[in-house]
């Protein structure tokens, strides 16, 4: 993932750095030669060169009030797994924070999640993670804290499964969608 702002220095490909700037780069006055064009078009080339998917950028929303340029993955206990979260809908990601982070991204064989066939998502995962029912209902067993009024919903009944386990479980479904080739979920729906 990178910022719509990087510079996509080919140099930096590697860079955890979401602006992945060249800093000798230009930084030596008259030396016009090492300077990266910086034009939008240039950078987009640049980007689109790297693997980044120019055409289908996405949000990153952050509670954070001062910017960062590295992302670290999300603490194995929060709901969803590990990971870094991006949206395509300003009106989603704006429950997760006030600022927005327009980025590009690399991914190229995500796993769909149709969040209107949940069915369908259950018969996709069910082919990737055979175990996944064992799985959930070993997590549920283990996992000791008290639900609420709302997480009934989310109690494991096969066919309406909506990847809400424990962040461990969602964790392990992660890395075995991992291990089959997937490089994302994306979800699609509403």
């Amino acid at each position: 993932i990178r910022s719509v702002n990087a510079a996509f220095d080919p140099s930096k490909s590697d860079s955890a750095n979401l602006l992945a700037a060249d800093q000798a780069r230009g930084s030596i006055p008259g030396l016009a030669a090492n300077a990266l064009d910086m034009s939008h078009e240039a950078r987009m080339a640049r980007a689109k060169e790297m693997g980044f998917d120019v055409d289908s950028p996405v949000i990153h929303y952050t509670r954070s009030k001062t910017p960062f340029n590295e992302f670290r993955k999300s603490e194995p206990n929060e709901a969803f797994g590990p990971g870094v979260y991006v949206t395509t809908s300003d009106e989603y990601g704006a429950a997760f924070g006030n600022t927005k982070m327009d980025l590009l991204s690399r991914a190229k064989t995500p796993f769909l999640w149709d969040t209107d066939d949940i069915a369908g998502n259950m018969r996709r995962l069910r082919e990737v993670i055979p175990d996944i029912d064992e799985m959930y209902s070993a997590d549920r067993a283990s996992n000791t804290r008290k639900l609420g009024p709302t997480d009934e919903k989310y109690m494991w009944k096969p066919d309406e499964f909506a990847l809400r386990g424990s962040g461990d479980l969602n964790g392990k479904i992660v890395d075995r969608l991992s291990a089959a080739g997937f490089d994302s979920i994306k979800t699609v729906g509403h």
